[in-house]
C-alpha cells in the first residue's frame, strides 16, 4: 500500500511539471516548528554599542549548533532554536582559565533572510566561584555571507602578505 501511495505521489509531480505547473507547494502540517532554512548559515556581525570592535563571523548550523568567531574575543560555541517564523534564540559559551561565559540572546531575521538584529546578555562564572548574574542587554547586527564569483586579481598573493606582514620590532 505505501509503494502504491510513493508511486502515485511520484507519477502526480512528473505530470504537474510535464504540464508547467512546476513543483507541488509543500506545506508544513499545523503545529510544525519553523523551518531553519531562514537562518541557517555564516553571518557577519557588529557590536552595536562598540563600533570599534572587530566584526566577528556566526554561523549557525541545521543541527542547532552554533558556532562563533570573534577576533577579539576567542572563538565560542553553542546551540541555537527558531522560535518562530523569523525568530530564534542562542545560548553561545567561552571557556578559559579564568571561567565560563555564557552569552543568551533573542534574534530576528529581516524578512529578507539576508541580514539579523541579536539582544544579548552575558554571564560569567568564575572558576570555583558563583555567577556574577547576567549583564546586558547588548546589541548584535549582521548580514549573510553569501557565494560571490571570483574577481580579477589586481596582484599576486606575494603582494599582499607583504602589505599584511607585520613590521619587525626596531625597523
Amino acid at each position: 500500500m505505501r509503494r502504491s501511495a510513493l508511486a502515485l505521489s511520484a507519477l502526480l509531480a512528473v505530470v504537474a511539471l510535464a504540464l508547467g505547473a512546476g513543483p507541488l507547494p509543500l506545506t508544513a502540517q499545523p503545529g510544525t516548528p519553523p523551518t531553519t532554512a531562514r537562518f541557517v548559515g555564516t553571518w557577519l556581525g557588529h557590536d552595536v554599542e562598540d563600533r570599534s570592535a572587530p566584526p566577528f563571523q556566526l554561523s549557525l548550523l541545521a543541527d542547532g549548533v552554533c558556532l562563533q568567531v570573534d577576533p577579539s574575543a576567542g572563538d565560542h560555541a553553542g546551540v541555537w532554536r527558531p522560535t518562530g517564523p523569523r525568530t530564534f534564540q542562542l545560548t553561545i559559551q567561552q571557556a578559559s582559565d579564568r571561567g565560563l561565559a555564557t552569552i543568551r540572546g533573542a534574534g530576528e531575521v529581516a524578512a529578507d533572510g539576508q541580514s539579523f538584529t541579536v539582544a544579548y546578555t552575558i554571564e560569567f562564572a568564575p572558576v570555583g566561584g558563583t555567577s556574577t548574574g547576567q549583564y546586558g542587554p547588548g546589541h548584535i547586527t549582521g548580514t549573510r555571507l553569501a557565494v560571490e564569483p571570483m574577481g580579477t586579481p589586481v596582484g599576486p598573493l606575494s603582494v599582499l602578505k607583504g602589505q599584511l606582514a607585520k613590521p619587525t620590532p626596531g625597523t
